[in-house]
């Protein structure tokens, strides 16, 4: 447990106050990143999250690590944590029991495949509808998506209310192509964004033996400031692995 605070405490130069395990289940081929339980600890004096999830075990080389997960939209749970980090792991790698097939990821671009279980037409429907859109992504849209219309809103995720969404959308091409431009990861209600460059965001959908393939692709990441371009990128990595399951889950319903 000290190696764990103390790794936490290093990397995010706050004070890690240990609150709980909780146990998790993972498939036996994940059973190395993960061995069953992941501690929370409170993070004091971190800018942004209050706790985080941590646990010891194998990182994508085989090694033994300490992985660190933020409990930051869309981080969740025990759980979403650890998808995060199995999702990094398997990067670019096809594994038969995971609908999640593919991730790249460059210093640029983030790249996303899922294959879903779902007519095209009802996946179309949960990235468009602002609705459907909100359900999954947790957020309170005002108004529809329209090509080169801005669309606003406010996040439900717990305890971030206050943050503000923004995008406005590029294109709209039924049932292939949804896109928008958006500031990413702006989470700090202190900061003007609205001056910085933004990314484009792609959700991209092709029918596929066996499903449908929903690619999600958000580039631009080197034009962003570089005092906060890794951040923006790595927490945007680890969110649109565990927003690919949210869609996924959402059209299963």
């Amino acid at each position: 447990m000290d190696r764990v605070a103390r790794t936490i405490e290093e990397l995010h130069d706050a004070t890690a106050l240990w609150e709980a395990t909780i146990p998790v289940h993972r498939a036996p081929d994940e059973r190395a990143v993960c061995e069953g339980k992941v501690e929370i600890f409170q993070l004091v004096g971190h800018p942004r999250a209050q706790r985080c999830f941590a646990w010891e075990g194998e990182n994508g080389s085989g090694e033994r690590t300490v992985h660190v997960v933020l409990r930051l939209p869309p981080i969740d749970s025990a759980e979403d944590a650890v998808r995060s980090v199995i999702s990094q792991n398997h990067n670019g790698v096809r594994r038969p029991d995971r609908r999640l097939v593919m991730s790249k990821t460059q210093t640029d671009r983030i790249e996303k495949k899922a294959l879903i279980q779902a007519p095209v037409s009802r996946v179309w429907r949960a990235l468009t509808k602002a609705g459907e859109f909100g359900a999954w992504f947790r957020v309170k849209l005002e108004g529809e998506f329209a090509v080169g219309k801005r669309i606003t809103g406010h996040m439900t995720y717990p305890g971030y209310e206050h943050v503000k969404f923004e995008a406005t959308v590029e294109r709209m091409d039924a049932e292939k192509l949804f896109s928008f431009r958006w500031h990413p990861y702006a989470v700090d209600p202190k900061v003007d964004y609205s001056k910085e460059p933004t990314t484009l965001v792609e959700f991209r959908l092709e029918e596929q033996k066996g499903g449908m393939l929903l690619t999600v692709v958000e580039s631009g990441f080197d034009r962003l400031p570089a005092g906060r371009r890794d951040e923006a990128f790595r927490m945007n990595d680890q969110g649109w692995a565990i927003q690919l399951e949210n869609v996924e889950h959402h059209v299963a319903k």
